[in-house]
């Protein structure tokens, strides 16, 4: 369970507490001044069903909306609870995606040396505990990539920015306090990166050992960190 959902559990069973105090408080009130204990019972009764609805209770268009959403859920759920990622943390998804990227940097005979700092931005997301301010330093690589990129291929540019773009998106889909366990929707950007791989006839990442690894870093949300730039290509040319 992550902090924010554990923060919402803590605060509905505080409001539950508070409103059985509230009910056993007016119940004992109007007990001493009436004497009858019936009333006692019926006043606690009252009292906690009326702080429970002021508390909890949702208009017809919020229970419509929440039972929407649920629907939302399973219907992602079920589309792709068997995708190989589906089990997989975010960061080991990114990792995988940077891997694709590299594999398209090597097909299009870039020069990994040019693109280091880039490439070491990016494997940060496996080992960073501040995913919010990696997020925002890989949104910025777009014009890095664009210096980056030797001879000027536009087909190769729009390639790189588009699979650099996956990985971010891996991350940030579904992203906020109540992100979807397994955040199915953020697996279409990892078909959408092999799409345009395969679309090129760009290998994708065939490290056995790497793929091995990351799959088996399995977690509902971010996952524990981990050292991705052992399996990057930056690990041969330092």
């Amino acid at each position: 369970m992550k902090p924010d959902q554990k923060k919402k559990l803590r605060i509905k069973i505080i409001g539950i507490l508070l409103c059985i105090l509230a009910a056993a408080l007016s119940g004992c009130i109007l007990f001493f001044l009436t004497r009858h204990i019936l009333l006692l019972y019926l006043a606690g009764a009252a009292s906690c069903i009326f702080f429970y609805r002021a508390l909890f209770y949702k208009s017809p268009a919020e229970r419509r909306e929440q039972k929407e959403k649920k629907n939302r859920l399973r219907e992602e759920y079920l589309r792709w609870k068997d995708h190989p990622f589906f089990p997989v943390c975010k960061r080991a998804r990114a990792a995988y995606l940077i891997l694709c990227l590299e594999e398209a940097l090597k097909f299009y005979g870039q020069d990994l040396s040019q693109w280091k700092e880039t490439l070491k931005t990016l494997w940060e997301v496996t080992n960073t505990r501040f995913i919010e301010d990696w997020v925002w330093q890989a949104s910025e690589l777009s014009a890095e990539a664009a210096s980056s990129c030797r001879g000027g291929d536009p087909k190769a540019l729009e390639t790189l920015e588009e699979l650099m773009n996956c990985i971010c998106d891996v991350i940030i889909e579904d992203w906020g306090e109540m992100e979807t366990p397994n955040t199915p929707s953020a697996l279409q950007h990892i078909d959408r990166a092999e799409q345009l791989l395969n679309g090129q006839s760009i290998p994708l990442p065939h490290d056995g050992q790497a793929l091995e690894f990351l799959m088996s870093r399995r977690h509902r949300h971010d996952g524990a960190p981990f050292d991705g730039i052992q399996f990057s290509e930056l690990a041969k040319i330092s």
